[in-house]
């Protein structure tokens, strides 16, 4: 961009229009000097383009329209590519303001514009804005892909039986990709959920627990609608069963085996609400007036993700796939999901080892693996390290007062939960024998690999210890995990010492820890309870992959909140800090960088009118939400003072450490603000 400033004054005016081209020009009140700017800078043919010119300050509208020409016009010539900004006359002149109401500028948008150099002009007395720039052809639209396929019977009979087909939703949630993959059960075992007791051409309705969210083609729900015929529904229930594409299409829905199907002949359908997903189970349910079975699954992840997995598929004639609920596209061709691509199979990797006394002794002292599950759940990598201390330090636990071969029940705070093999709970058991068990406690002391594999556990040293012969067990809360340690437990019968840990992350990950281990024989890995593989083959745990890991959270919590005083003045001025959000939402990571703008214009926000110690409702549109510690808001309160809160409004001017914690809070700038100095708050979405 080129500015001339000049002594005498030429007006330009150029002709032309362009057709379908939007364009806008108004004042920018105050007296607070901008800069000259233009976003993008290398826009597209799809997108408009903002702008800022500054000029003089002048005491109100009226006066700077008097002393430029007029009312400022922008004129756009498409077979010139240029875009003036021009003050058309007549000047106004009657009635003549006097209030002092400033402007400093003027700011606008125009466009999308054709492909092709282009022309920004602005002249005004004593200053001329030249600023060229392209305009590049927008990247084409991938081809879009509706995910739905209709079997009709006969030479299309359905055929994704022993199958599943995940969707990964785009990063703004409109589209989705999709794989395949074999399976032999179904990826969430349905035991323990449910009945929703559905009868014929029915539907009942589901509500998450807080502040669980599911969501389809980026809208967010917190309950959905269950309909016998094989599919989910979000806005209202559904009783539909003639499997068209019309119906399919005129609700936002999911349907895992859209036909005629009557669960009140047999057969269950049946959810469950797990720490990452909630899934319904349609299970041997047969089609209205037939005796046959269909047995299928709809998995709705948290993070948005969808999976649909059949197994014994008796219906011929059915529909399968996603939905927006916008009618059946114009130009709607149906997916074969069968020929999509292949999810991996993984290999099975059991990650467990028995070590046993007689050349294959215990090697992981000083170690700590990690077990991450994939995003099901089903199963797990793991990651080895060296250590030199255990990574959450045990002083200031909870001592537990175990005996030999006994255990001890552990309730969770709600809403924390901790998982193995996709199933969720809120409690477990801590075993004197070095490990951890879910569902129920255990006092085995045999370490053989069938009691291992007999009950959901995590072993991290399963054998034949003594708490109540010396050392000591205990466990604590952190904002991430919850840690169990055994400290100097010595074998029964002996006084070695052994020193380990285990930690359940609310997020699903596991980490074993060893210190000095005495014992030279025990069992360590994970167990799904199902009983010993049939393809069983121990891991050597010390062989996994060194990578590290990424390093935990500190073990004091970080409450990224900082308070400014006369002795510890304010130091973040042209800085932007990011909060992150770790996996289970309820704790962040906060990364600084400098800035030279704001990173989202205020420019054509909606003014919120706020007065001193006041505060405004904002209500986002589009059932559009936000989160903040895992809480999801479709609403948030904006106060005058430098803060969002959003379970309610909030006046408080005083900015006390006890203010700011009171409710949910977000403050940008916490202390005591006024608008009487022209300054404004908006809103933009």
């Amino acid at each position: 961009m080129s500015k001339l400033l000049l002594k005498t004054i030429t007006l330009l005016m150029l002709c032309g229009a362009a057709l379908g081209v939007d364009s806008n020009v108004s004042w920018i009140p105050g007296d607070d000097l901008q800069d000259f700017g233009r976003f993008p800078q290398i826009p597209t043919t799809n997108d408009v383009i903002s702008f800022t010119i500054p000029t003089d300050v002048f005491d109100n509208q009226w006066q700077a329209e008097q002393m430029l020409g007029g009312t400022p016009t922008l004129i756009i010539d498409a077979v010139e590519k240029r875009i003036d900004l021009q003050f058309e006359p007549p000047a106004p002149e009657d009635p003549i303001p006097t209030e002092y109401d400033p402007v400093c500028g003027l700011q606008g948008y125009f466009g999308p514009l054709e492909e092709g150099s282009w022309l920004f002009y602005a002249q005004f007395p004593g200053t001329i804005y030249i600023d060229p720039f392209n305009v590049v052809s927008a990247p084409p639209s991938p081809a879009q892909d509706f995910l739905t396929e209709k079997f009709a019977g006969d030479g299309d009979a359905f055929d994704l039986t022993d199958k599943s087909v995940f969707f990964v939703p785009s990063p703004d949630g409109t589209s989705y990709t999709a794989e395949i993959q074999q399976i032999s059960k179904l990826p969430t075992d349905p035991a323990g959920g449910v009945d929703l007791a559905l009868g014929d051409d029915a539907f009942g309705f589901v509500k998450l627990s807080s502040p669980a969210t599911i969501s389809i083609y980026g809208i967010s729900f917190t309950g959905f609608y269950v309909g016998s015929n094989g599919y989910i529904t979000f806005t209202e229930g559904d009783q539909e069963y003639s499997d068209t594409l019309s119906n399919h299409f005129d609700l936002s829905r999911v349907s895992g085996l859209f036909c005629d199907l009557n669960p009140s002949a047999a057969g269950q359908v049946s959810w469950k609400q797990l720490n990452d997903r909630a899934v319904v189970t349609w299970e041997n349910v047969p089609e209205y007036g037939k005796d046959n079975s269909n047995t299928f699954q709809i998995a709705m992840f948290y993070d948005g993700s969808i999976r649909i997995s059949w197994l014994g598929i008796d219906a011929e004639q059915c529909l399968v796939g996603l939905s927006e609920g916008l009618g059946v596209p114009p130009d709607f061709e149906e997916t074969d999901f069968s020929k999509l691509p292949q999810a991996p199979t993984p290999v099975p990797k059991y990650l467990v080892e028995q070590f046993t006394s007689d050349g294959d002794e215990f090697d992981l002292s000083f170690k700590s693996i990690m077990f991450t599950p994939n995003i099901t759940g089903t199963s797990y990598s793991g990651q080895v390290q060296d250590i030199s201390k255990l990574p959450t330090d045990p002083t200031g636990g909870n001592n537990l007062t175990l005996g030999d071969d006994s255990f001890e029940f552990i309730k969770l705070s709600s809403p924390l939960t901790v998982s193995l093999y996709g199933n969720s709970f809120t409690d477990f058991y801590v075993g004197s024998n070095g490990y951890i068990t879910f569902g129920e406690g255990d006092q085995e002391y045999s370490e053989s690999l069938e009691h291992h594999f007999s009950r959901l556990r995590v072993s991290a040293l399963f054998r034949d210890l003594n708490p109540s012969g010396g050392g000591q067990v205990s466990w604590k809360y952190m904002i991430d995990r919850v840690a169990v340690t055994w400290q100097n437990v010595p074998e029964y019968g002996s006084s070695n010492p052994n020193t380990f840990q285990i930690e359940l992350f609310y997020n699903g990950n596991i980490r074993l820890s060893w210190l000095a281990i005495a014992a030279e024989s025990g069992i360590v890995g994970l167990s799904d309870g199902l009983g010993v593989p049939p393809d069983f083959k121990e891991t050597d745990l010390s062989e996994l992959s060194t990578t590290p890991p990424p390093p935990p959270p500190p073990s004091e919590p970080d409450y990224l909140t900082e308070e400014f005083s006369d002795k510890d003045t304010f130091d973040l001025q042209y800085s932007s800090v990011m909060f992150t959000p770790a996996s289970d939402g309820i704790s962040y990571v906060g990364s600084l960088q400098d800035i030279s703008q704001l990173p989202t214009s205020p420019f054509g926000g909606q003014s919120l009118g706020l007065s001193e110690d006041n505060y405004v409702h904002v209500v986002l549109s589009s059932q559009s939400r936000v989160k903040i510690f895992d809480q999801s808001f479709g609403s948030f309160f904006v106060g005058i003072n430098g803060y969002i809160t959003f379970t309610e409004g909030d006046n408080d001017f005083s900015q006390t450490l006890d203010e700011h914690f009171e409710i949910l809070r977000i403050s940008g700038l916490y202390c005591d603000l006024t608008v009487t100095n022209e300054g404004n708050v908006t809103a933009k979405q």
